[in-house]
């Protein structure tokens, strides 16, 4: 990654710009991790709209001060994207690599409405250390990073620290002192701080010899609060709004409206080893626009891409707090949930893909510029490449456009959709019911595409896929070799 990093880096240090469409590209050292290991911090944009200014060198960040912050974009929003938490889960690293290798396209239509509309922060790796090491979920540690976003350390988890702090500058447009929310229990207990709690779990459950057993990523049943206004930022419970007996240092989620937050989206990159698939997970939010304005993204990754599984992405509150059977540490303290509790952020997501293969192919619509014709998918979902996976990334840029209504290649007008308003309409009467308070136990979105494979022997399947096209559902019959691994 350093290699191809550093090559990126002479190409553009070389390269005069041309125009206000030309890319804006820096890089950044945000810190050095507990191996002292570089974590980098990629700004990718253009040049319109570019101020004077400079962005701020936080506390406690940045320690290369020969190297200058990059410039403000005053009128432009921020996409937050970050892989490799989990040093294990590869496939993060190609679709980011697909969506980098986008953005730094001159000649690419998408890519350059994607420049001028926004400013893409970009870490490609936030664990470096587990990498080098070889760990599959931890750092050099043994401690899931992906749970420390509540209440991270500087000293103990400064990966995680440097991005929270970045996402809370980027949101503010200023940086503001980071405080607390506290629940009774912890607000009882003088103590309880952040490395304490973080000690004790994981040294109860989280060592080193658990790790490999941690792959199956089993979780537990435990009932969750479904009045999430806070989370307590030293436990990750859920703190409800109304109470008036409760610690609340900080303004926390809502103090800025979304249009007046300088964040757009924040996605973390992950892999995932039994859930067949790509897809998202997102939150739960009490109103039924702000659950259509979540689960938007995911449905038109589904128009845009081959191998998206919108069937398999999940925006139930009880997947926000679950716990991990093993360590018992809530998502809560993902990036993910956090985040979301953090800034109010609506479109702040985990999209995961599986190492090996899907259940279904999607039959995508052309483009406005390609000519109405029949959709193409294969017999079979394909095993999973890296090619595969840095399609998903560019996959990442059309569907980013398509929110606003600014993709120059949709593909919506030639959907079953028509329109982004026919997307949201069908999200309204399709999936909201399944989302509601009253049916929260649910873990996916149920609706009709299923998968069915039966065994005709132990090596060979009849297969039969349902498929998606133009609004018109297709069974495809077709023998195949299928791996269940």
């Amino acid at each position: 990654m350093q290699k191809m990093l550093a090559n990126i880096d002479a190409k553009f240090v070389t390269m005069p710009p041309i125009d206000n469409d030309d890319i804006y590209y820096v890089r950044e050292c945000v810190c050095r991790t507990l191996d002292n290991r570089r974590v980098d911090l990629l700004t990718v944009t253009s040049r319109k709209g570019i101020s004077s200014s400079r962005e701020t060198r936080l506390k406690n960040l940045f320690p290369e001060e020969n190297v200058g912050r990059p410039h403000r974009f005053p009128d432009k929003k921020t996409i937050f994207i970050s892989a490799r938490v989990h040093p294990g889960e590869t496939p993060s690293s190609f679709v980011f690599n697909g969506l980098l290798h986008l953005l730094l396209n001159r000649e690419d239509q998408i890519a350059i409405v994607l420049r001028r509309m926004y400013v893409f922060k970009l870490i490609p790796c936030l664990n470096p250390d587990g990498v080098a090491r070889g760990h599959y979920r931890t750092d050099a540690r043994g401690v899931n990073l992906n749970r420390m976003y509540l209440n991270p350390s500087l000293t103990l988890h400064p990966s995680i620290y440097a991005a929270r702090a970045l996402i809370r500058y980027y949101h503010y447009g200023y940086e503001r002192a980071d405080l607390s929310t506290l629940c009774p229990s912890c607000l009882d207990d003088p103590s309880a701080d952040a490395a304490t709690r973080e000690q004790e779990g994981h040294h109860s459950g989280n060592v080193i010899s658990s790790k490999v057993s941690n792959m199956s990523l089993e979780e537990s049943n435990t009932p969750i609060c479904l009045q999430l206004k806070r989370l307590c930022t030293i436990c990750g419970s859920p703190v409800k709004h109304s109470s008036t007996d409760l610690m609340d240092k900080s303004s926390g989620r809502g103090d800025v409206s979304p249009n007046d937050s300088g964040l757009f989206l924040y996605m973390d990159l992950h892999g995932h080893a039994s859930k067949k698939g790509i897809f998202i997970y997102g939150n739960h939010f009490d109103t039924p626009e702000q659950n259509v304005e979540c689960m938007l993204l995911a449905k038109l990754m589904s128009i845009n891409n081959h191998n998206f599984h919108f069937t398999a992405c999940n925006f139930s509150e009880k997947n926000m707090f679950i716990k991990d059977k093993r360590d018992g540490m809530s998502r809560a303290g993902s990036g993910r949930v956090a985040i979301s509790t953090l800034t109010g952020l609506v479109k702040s997501y985990t999209l995961e893909c599986n190492y090996n293969t899907g259940r279904l192919v999607n039959i995508l619509p052309p483009t406005v510029k390609e000519r109405q014709q029949k959709g193409y998918a294969l017999a079979v979902p394909p095993k999973y490449s890296p090619s595969v996976f840095e399609e998903v990334g560019r996959s990442l840029g059309a569907s980013v456009l398509d929110l606003t209504g600014n993709n120059p290649l949709t593909r919506l007008p030639h959907s079953e959709f028509h329109s982004l308003n026919g997307v949201m309409d069908w999200l309204r009467t399709n999936c909201l019911q399944e989302f509601s308070e009253s049916n929260h136990t649910t873990n996916n979105i149920k609706v009709e595409t299923k998968v069915q494979l039966v065994a005709e022997d132990q090596a060979t399947y009849q297969s039969k896929i349902r498929y998606s096209s133009f609004g018109t559902e297709k069974y495809i019959e077709s023998s195949s070799i299928v791996s269940t691994s």
